[in-house]
């Protein structure tokens, strides 16, 4: 009995050892994970407030020289006619709290709202810059050192003399500093703006106002670390040591101004983050701890040892396939401007410099030329000015061929898709994605089976002679299901077999488009096509084809070898909502976390008004204004206002109202919620108006 009581013991006492001994490492892997998951957190979030910087002075630079252009239309000699009551209109729509004009002598005119300012600014720096034709922005710590005005000028030319120089100015303690404060795993967390000469501008940090120096203080950690990563033109994240924990920071620069952005998670906001993660570690380890302690004594005599196998390959090969990138624009069909929907930072970091270009011509020329295969050139001829895809989306909605680049000496394949959701729409899409687990998947037997099963799609084969004729078809088990039949005898191995199933209004374009690749001339090997076919069970379908052909040492077409996969869904739910968006006068789908609205359909009347360069809450509130009649605008503003929408909604599946608009008479306005928060609040929405009969 004794015997059997020191197993126990020494059973229970080594189990223990191994348990604490597995809760430390897994306690300081858990760390390491979250401090990596941190950094690409804080990197991620200092590119989003990168990118709204940039489009706040942006949209600046570009109200500035508006307001300036108007101005001229008010000259009179070289002063402004009645200045205050004019110059107070162009101000409503500006991103400025005030705004300045300074005749050609450099005495201060018109200060407003103020209008006191008589200072001579002749010999000031930004009035000789202006002088020059240059337009500009300056920065101007205010005496209480609060905060940083932030200047923009430019030069007002009336009649081919100097006229004088028009500044608006932003207050960055209201417009910028709110930028800075953001979240990380749902706690609050810092920035601050510094310029060239490592002065603080803009902060949300107390321990570091406006005004503060950063060569000051640098006998701090924090600020040491900083400097160092300054200098070495560090702009990645980094941990820093803060009273003895880890805290995580991040630098980004502005394209629009010699200035710096730096984003930090402090140690406390870490901290509680990493400490609620570690109690759940904890509780699930005693958890553990209890039941293998019961287990071995109830089980005295057993002791078995579990080997931990690694996830099988087939999760890795989805995730893969999922985790695959995307670059997204919307592009002007009549300008060729460029707004960025969407850039992952794998993305970036391998072709930012390329396609951050504000011009569709000179993006698709430079990324033609400087990262894709020269083999594969000839793809973006069709596509390399704006008249050209013009053309092309006049013929068809959607455009797509596969193209390879190479990157650290391997070979990648990416798709190019061009989608014009309207052929009267002024914008179109443009979507570069990775396929290479596709195309890779479509060329590697190995667990392809159950890569089919989770992608619902097939493998097909087909081989060719030296005279380019089909010797070999063979249909996969799942293409066979696919298509609706039981078995090969329904659907036997020929080209025909697939052919005869393909709609007579597709069935031309997919046939070229196979053949054309097997010509001896064509460079190209990658197949990638969508068209419906006849299935068994459930009619017509969408399906996509992608494959990679083999050629000879001569040049003569080899071995096809791809998959077929089921994108009904994906087609069919496109095709609904174009063909929903139709009834209504308009649909936009806004993303109320980012502020941002993407226009699903709308007239020509609303376009008019629309300005993609501002916030969606601006936009609505603009066109509001100029659609409404204005006995109904007091209620039209209080019912679109974002600002309030999220707390308005809650709980809601929809809000709607009636308004009188000036060119399309009654017309019912609707908030349709698309995805909710943890508290039933609206993420995003849909919003759309239609015509609805007259009202006494």
């Amino acid at each position: 009995m004794n015997r059997i009581n020191r197993t126990r013991a020494i059973a229970i006492g080594f189990a223990s050892i191994i348990i604490i001994v597995s809760i430390l490492i897994y306690s300081s892997y858990t760390r390491n994970v979250f401090m990596s998951n941190a950094k690409d957190s804080i990197e991620q979030t200092s590119f989003d407030v990168q990118t709204e910087l940039n489009s706040q002075i942006k949209y600046a630079f570009s109200s500035i020289k508006l307001i300036s252009f108007l101005s001229l239309q008010l000259m009179d000699g070289k002063e402004l006619h009645v200045p205050e009551e004019k110059l107070e209109k162009l101000l409503i729509n500006s991103p400025f709290d005030s705004c300045q004009y300074i005749r050609w002598d450099g005495i201060s005119k018109i200060d407003y709202p103020n209008n006191i300012d008589k200072t001579d600014y002749s010999n000031a720096n930004f009035f000789i810059d202006a002088k020059n034709g240059n337009t500009g922005m300056k920065t101007l710590l205010n005496q209480q050192g609060d905060d940083v005005m932030y200047q923009f000028y430019t030069p007002l030319i009336f009649r081919n003399q100097f006229s004088g120089v028009l500044v608006g100015t932003i207050n960055g303690k209201r417009r910028f500093r709110k930028l800075l404060q953001t979240s990380l795993f749902g706690r609050h967390t810092d920035g601050f703006i510094i310029d060239k000469n490592m002065t603080v501008l803009s902060s949300s940090l107390s321990l570091l106002p406006s005004g503060t120096c950063l060569y000051d203080r640098k006998d701090e950690q924090f600020i040491s670390t900083l400097l160092k990563n300054l200098e070495n033109q560090n702009y990645n994240s980094w941990v820093y040591e803060e009273f003895g924990r880890d805290g995580i920071a991040c630098i980004t620069s502005l394209d629009y101004a010699d200035m710096k952005c730096i984003q930090i998670a402090t140690s406390k906001a870490l901290g509680a983050s990493m400490s609620a993660l570690t109690n759940s570690t904890y509780i699930l380890c005693f958890t553990i701890i209890i039941s293998l302690m019961a287990l071995i004594i109830i089980c005295m005599q057993i002791i078995k040892k579990k080997s931990a196998y690694s996830e099988t390959s087939l999760k890795n090969i989805i995730e893969a396939i999922s985790s695959s990138f995307e670059n997204v624009y919307d592009i002007n069909l009549e300008t060729g401007l460029i707004y960025i929907y969407r850039m992952s930072s794998m993305m970036k970091n391998s072709h930012g410099k390329v396609l951050s270009s504000e011009k569709y011509d000179t993006m698709i020329r430079q990324y033609s030329q400087n990262e894709v295969l020269p083999d594969d050139r000839y793809l973006f001829e069709p596509i390399s000015t704006i008249e050209q895809t013009l053309q092309i989306l006049n013929e068809q909605k959607e455009y797509s061929f596969i193209y390879r680049i190479k990157r650290e000496n391997e070979i990648h394949f990416f798709e190019c898709q061009l989608i014009r959701p309207e052929k009267k729409s002024r914008n179109f899409i443009t979507t570069f994605k990775n396929m290479d687990k596709i195309i890779k998947t479509s060329m590697d037997d190995k667990q392809l089976q159950n890569v089919q099963e989770a992608m619902n799609c097939g493998r097909w084969m087909v081989n060719f002679d030296q005279n380019s004729k089909i010797t070999e078809v063979k249909w996969s088990e799942k293409i066979v299901s696919l298509f609706g039949f039981q078995s090969n005898k329904a659907f036997p191995d020929t080209y025909d077999s697939w052919t005869s199933l393909i709609h007579p209004l597709d069935i031309e374009k997919t046939k070229k488009a196979f053949f054309n690749i097997l010509s001896n001339n064509s460079t190209q090997q990658m197949l990638n096509i969508t068209y419906r076919a006849l299935t068994q069970q459930n009619g017509w379908k969408w399906f996509k084809s992608v494959g990679h052909l083999s050629r000879r040492e001569d040049g003569t077409p080899f071995h096809f070898v791809g998959l077929t996969i089921d994108v009904d869904k994906e087609q069919r739910q496109k095709q609904n909502l174009i063909a929903i968006a139709k009834s209504y006068l308009s649909m936009h789908y806004i993303d109320l976390v980012n502020n941002i609205v993407n226009e699903i359909s709308a007239t020509p009347k609303i376009k008019e008004f629309v300005n993609r360069e501002i916030d969606a809450n601006t936009q609505m509130k603009t066109v509001m204004n100029n659609t409404i009649m204005p006995e109904f605008l007091s209620d039209a503003l209080t019912f679109t206002e974002l600002s309030t929408l999220p707390e308005r909604m809650k709980g809601k599946r929809f809000i709607t109202i009636d308004l009188n608009g000036k060119f399309n008479g009654w017309v019912r306005a609707n908030f349709i919620t698309v995805e909710t928060d943890k508290e039933d609040r609206p993420t995003s929405v849909i919003f759309t108006t239609q015509i609805i009969p007259k009202k006494n």
